[in-house]
């Protein structure tokens, strides 16, 4: 055999081999640049979803509330609180102003020209309120202060019905400041249910409380046709010891009946539901009202762990001006709190002119929900605060619980007008 002599090609030449690499090399360097042109685009589309993302996360961080009820500035919430948007007529409006501080240090500010306006469906002005002079406080990290609360100036019930406005006007940390809240006004007839105790033990007698309220401008006379309790899956048939009431525009009657349901065995939340019928101005009105109350073993009472005392008072009041507040238990624990307190006290000393005390002995009991308060006294129970002169004023709360004592103390400093 001669070398190569003979010798054949079933596939390529070498001249097409070499144009066949050719041309791989060109698609693989073309197959390149697309992959590094998808890469930068994909790491482009990843940072544009990751920056909108952010500015999303941050922009509800600190975005400023879009209400008109609310204002916000450099971390401090001011606004109108209220319990509720719709009242019924001769029902109080129940409304604050109060300021917040959404961040984790102390912060200060300042009040002046302050201004608080009722004003009634017609436009026409039914409750005004004014301080010029300038307040200034200092708030603790995400703590609150209280500005106004209406209900401890004055008792202001609208009559008739209609949407009022509240305008609150301020100048705040040197800015003009203008709040709004709109409250409904609306006639209708409520059955309200409540109980006297916070939680029942096996076998106790269920205190429970009926009351209708007159939620229009005018006096009625009703007629209580029949009512049906159920507790859980036992129904009873409940006989009113009064079928003919008159209740006042505005008012509330307690309906009592004959028939005293023992409270079941069956431990933590067991439901209710009281369906009642009427006859009001020639109509008949059904309503159904549902609730629920707690059973509990005395022996799971007397755990007072992460329970502390919190109040809402002001910590700025005027001489003469009459005051008050709430007193609150405090659950900070992720576990319902089923408290006995055995005993209250409270002392507020400004001095050997003012001083002021309050106690009661007794048991009283009083569930707080996971994470949350409940209150236990208001002064304006008591009688209506005041301070005759100026100065530091000491309050001094202490309780005494099954499984132990809390105790709280402030000062609240009396300026003058």
């Amino acid at each position: 055999m001669n070398g190569s002599k003979g010798f054949k090609y079933h596939s390529k030449s070498p001249e097409e081999w070499k144009k066949y690499d050719e041309e791989k090399e060109r698609k693989y360097k073309e197959y390149r640049r697309a992959r590094r042109k998808s890469l930068t685009i994909l790491t482009i589309n990843l940072f544009i979803i990751i920056l909108v993302a952010f500015g999303f996360y941050f922009f509800r961080r600190i975005s400023p509330p879009t209400n008109e009820f609310t204002h916000f500035s450099d971390g401090l919430i001011i606004q109108i609180k209220m319990k509720n948007d719709e009242l019924f007529p001769a029902e109080k409006i129940d409304a604050e102003v109060d300021v917040l501080n959404s961040l984790k240090k102390k912060r200060k500010f300042h009040i002046e020209d302050f201004e608080f306006k009722v004003i009634d469906p017609n436009g026409e002005i039914i409750y005004s309120f004014s301080h010029p002079d300038e307040v200034e406080a200092e708030i603790d990290p995400y703590g609150s202060i209280l500005v106004f609360d209406l209900s401890r100036e004055e008792t202001v019930t609208p009559m008739k019905p209609g949407v009022y406005t509240i305008i609150a006007r301020m100048i705040f940390n040197g800015k003009s400041v203008i709040l709004k809240r709109k409250i409904k006004v609306k006639e209708s007839f409520e059955v309200k249910l409540s109980f006297e105790k916070d939680f029942y033990f096996p076998g106790e007698i269920l205190n429970l409380k009926v009351e209708i309220f007159n939620g229009s401008a005018k006096d009625r006379r009703i007629h209580i046709r029949d009512a049906n309790l159920k507790i859980n899956d036992v129904e009873y048939k409940l006989t009113p010891l009064e079928k003919d009431v008159e209740i006042q525009a505005g008012g509330t009657k307690l309906v009592k009946f004959s028939e005293k349901p023992s409270v079941p065995r069956k431990m933590g939340k067991n439901s209710l539901n009281l369906r009642m019928s009427f006859v009001v101005d020639g109509r008949i009105e059904t309503v159904s009202r549902s609730s629920c109350f707690y059973v509990v073993n005395e022996d799971e009472i007397g755990d007072i762990a992460d329970l502390r005392i919190m109040t809402d008072s002001m910590i700025y009041v005027q001489v003469g001006s009459p005051f008050g507040f709430s007193v609150y238990l405090v659950n900070d624990s992720n576990e319902d709190k089923f408290v006995m307190v055995e005993k209250f006290e409270m002392r507020i000393n400004g001095g050997e002119e003012e001083k002021e005390e309050f106690n009661w002995v007794g048991e009283r009991r009083a569930y707080v929900p996971a994470n949350s308060k409940r209150i236990v006294f208001k002064t304006d129970d008591w009688k209506t605060l005041q301070f005759n002169k100026t100065g530091d004023h000491r309050v001094i709360i202490r309780m005494i619980l099954k499984g132990g004592e809390l105790s709280h103390e402030f000062i609240i400093k009396a300026v003058s007008p």
